[in-house]
């Protein structure tokens, strides 16, 4: 309630608590809490038709004031828009009607007076802010009347109590992009009935007992921990039957309340491939960790007896027993060495340097079959994709084993009788007995009859072999054969003379080919070197060189010279008794103590290759049919 104080409405503070009518405000001396209200006859004269003796309990905004400045209500003072403290009131006298005679006039008044004491002196500071005489009073609290009444039905709310265990949302109708985050939305959701009186009701028709208005079923919680992807790379999931006789797909279902996850033991690292085995009740399907291999019973399980044999037993668990295979290997990180053909399947173990297969008979070891030192340099130094493939037609296991390589395993004579010198881009595939791979973006046929072409480049076939019976003994390897066709080339070394020689022409016999070995170059550790002796003269210019005794007759012309065991780049161009011309006549400086030795042309004079093994280079020119 707020009013302004005109001459109708006064007050006043004194020592004694009662200044009578007029408004002489507060003054500085001010202790006492104590100020009276007077209500006088020009106000209540704006009633219409007035009594003969006013009742201040008329309706009337200024009766309103002075009705409610009673004990209990709190009051402060304003001026000018600037308010007091508030103060409590803690008496009210209401005097009766007086009437007061003016000074120097006649007229009688009516009025109503209250004297009011609060609970402290006015005080400095607030008088600070009003001044001496404010000129409005507020009264800022009143007491509620015993009885309320109201036209409209009683209303209770309740007050919901807070669970601090639960912290659920539900779901609204309306879906929003995720960049709307941290954006104000207005939902369409409702679940009452609101009849604009502040009623509301959350049952169908408002009936008694009627069903609910409910928020739905889908509802979801916070998580104690962020929201964030989980890689789990040592477990498999699955999810519902496909049937496509009777169109029935639930391949994309994943239902949690169900089992239908399988955990494998994380030391072994990473699942890195999966392959179905065998087909019916005999299926189970091969994992390959990177550390280890193992078989996941499908639809069966394993009951193990004490001994340690397991018994397979029927269950209703799409994943059972998982079982390790023997031995401490893996498929490290390179799951596209896998390749697999009828009840085998062959993968490499990088960081074990091992290439494996598995079949009926557990893991075996394949690159110790000749060729463990192989891998083991091979793959020190690459760090690239280790592509396999099975070639269906040819029964070969073919796998990478560095940029432009590739070697190849084949079972019937378990071990590795093959090296390609293509690399495809990655692996191959057999498809109706036809093996395809692919480079830079084209797919291509192999086992066509033109051979040694490879992604439109031809390349010659080469054979390397190596005859090293009794390696510790010396030999004298004097002739070749092979079975095949025609048109092959051998270039022979023998180990560890050094000696070279070749077959370019064979002697064809009911179709095996046949000849000697020719002898391509020669060295002073050959047989067809023969000792001449030391000159009788220093020869500067190189020719002739002159000795004390005859040449020997053995000295032809065409013969190497040789001195010290070194060559002289020069050969016998013409012989006399005791002489020997050269060519070129230049070049050549020897002494008297320098030993001198010819030795004879390979080709000519040596029809076989000695030492303890020889190696043989079999080529072929590309592009041509044949084996």
């Amino acid at each position: 309630l707020d009013r302004n104080l005109t001459s109708s409405l006064s007050y006043g503070v004194t020592a004694n608590g009662l200044s009578g009518h007029a408004s002489n405000g507060f003054t500085a001396d001010d202790t006492d809490a104590v100020f009276a209200l007077h209500l006088f006859e020009d106000w209540l004269g704006d009633l219409e038709d007035p009594p003969a003796r006013y009742e201040v309990e008329h309706d009337h905004p200024t009766f309103e004031l002075f009705n409610n400045v009673k004990v209990g209500n709190q009051i402060r003072f304003g001026k000018d828009g600037n308010f007091s403290t508030v103060y409590n009131i803690i008496n009210v006298v209401k005097s009766t009607y007086d009437t007061a005679v003016t000074s120097g006039n006649d007229a009688t008044y009516n009025f109503a007076k209250k004297v009011v004491t609060i609970n402290r002196g006015y005080t400095a500071a607030d008088r600070a802010l009003t001044g001496d005489e404010p000129n409005t009073i507020q009264i800022v609290n009143t007491s509620l009347p015993s009885t309320v009444a109201s036209p409209e039905a009683a209303i209770f709310e309740t007050q919901p109590i807070e669970s601090a265990e639960l912290d659920i949302y539900y779901e609204a109708s309306e879906i929003f992009d995720i960049a709307d985050l941290n954006a104000n939305k207005n939902l369409q959701f409702k679940n009452c009935f609101a009849f604009g009186n502040g009623v509301e009701s959350n049952r169908i028709r408002d009936d008694f007992n009627a069903p609910l208005l409910g928020k739905g079923v889908r509802v979801n919680a916070t998580l104690q921990k962020p929201y964030q992807e989980q890689r789990k790379s040592n477990g498999l999931i699955y999810g519902g039957l496909i049937n496509s006789n009777t169109e029935f797909n639930e391949s994309n279902q994943f239902i949690a309340a169900e089992k239908i996850t399988k955990d494998l033991n994380p030391i072994y690292g990473g699942i890195q491939k999966l392959s179905a085995r065998g087909a019916g009740a005999r299926g189970d399907l091969l994992v390959l960790c990177e550390d280890k291999v193992f078989k996941v019973l499908a639809n069966k399980d394993a009951l193990f007896n004490a001994d340690g044999n397991a018994n397979l037993t029927a269950s209703t668990n799409v994943l059972g027993q998982a079982i390790p295979f023997a031995g401490e290997y893996g498929i490290s990180q390179n799951p596209e060495s896998f390749a697999s053909y009828g009840f085998r399947a062959y993968f490499a173990d990088k960081a074990r340097r091992a290439v494996l297969r598995l079949s009926a008979d557990g893991l075996t070891v394949i690159s110790d079959k000749g060729m463990r030192d192989f891998f083991s340099d091979h793959w020190d130094s690459y760090s690239d994709k280790l592509y396999a493939a099975f070639d269906e037609r040819n029964e070969v296991y073919n796998i990478i084993t560095d940029t432009d390589e590739q070697v190849s395993f084949n079972e019937a004579v378990n071990g590795w009788p093959t090296r390609l010198t293509y690399s495809p881009d990655f692996s191959g595939v057999s498809l109706d007995n036809e093996y395809f791979t692919f480079k830079d973006g084209y797919i291509y046929i192999h086992n066509l009859p033109n051979r040694n072409k490879f992604y439109n480049v031809t390349s010659d076939s080469s054979v390397n072999v190596i005859f090293n019976d009794a390696p510790n003994k010396a030999k004298t390897f004097k002739a070749l054969s092979y079975d095949g066709v025609a048109g092959w080339q051998a270039s022979i070394t023998s180990k560890p003379s050094d000696q070279t020689g070749s077959i370019t022409d064979w002697v064809e016999k009911e179709g095996f080919y046949y000849n000697y070995i020719k002898g391509t170059s020669s060295t002073a550790k050959d047989f067809n070197t023969q000792g001449i002796g030391k000159p009788n003269a220093t020869i500067s210019s190189g020719s002739p060189i002159t000795f004390a005794n005859p040449v020997n007759v053995n000295v032809q012309i065409g013969d190497a010279i040789y001195t010290n065991g070194s060559s002289a780049n020069a050969t016998v161009s013409a012989i006399a008794t005791d002489r020997l011309s050269i060519t070129p006549s230049t070049g050549l400086a020897v002494g008297t103590s320098d030993f001198i030795y010819v030795v004879k042309p390979a080709s000519l004079f040596t029809n076989s290759a000695t030492g303890n093994a020889i190696l043989v280079n079999m080529t072929k020119a590309g592009g041509s049919t044949g084996t």
